[in-house]
């Protein structure tokens, strides 16, 4: 499958000691991954890559509703 067709999805993995104290060691990795169309659709890819993008959107609208437009400067 050619990488302009493939839907990719970047999955994100976090793994830690669980140690409830200042030695707590936490490892937060991503792997991107690629998926042939009919496969992303039977994985859900598409409805959380949708999911991702309104929970961006609603971010971006937030901090920009925090800062103050001061003319550009």
């Amino acid at each position: 499958m050619p990488r302009d067709k493939a839907v990719s999805y970047e999955r994100t993995s976090v793994f830690s000691t669980d140690m409830k104290t200042a030695d707590d060691v936490r490892l937060m990795t991503r792997n991107e991954m690629h998926y042939c169309p009919s496969c992303a659709k039977s994985r859900g890819i598409y409805e959380k890559k949708k999911e991702q993008a309104i929970r961006r959107s609603q971010r971006a609208a937030q901090t920009q509703q925090q800062r103050p437009n001061w003319g550009g400067y």
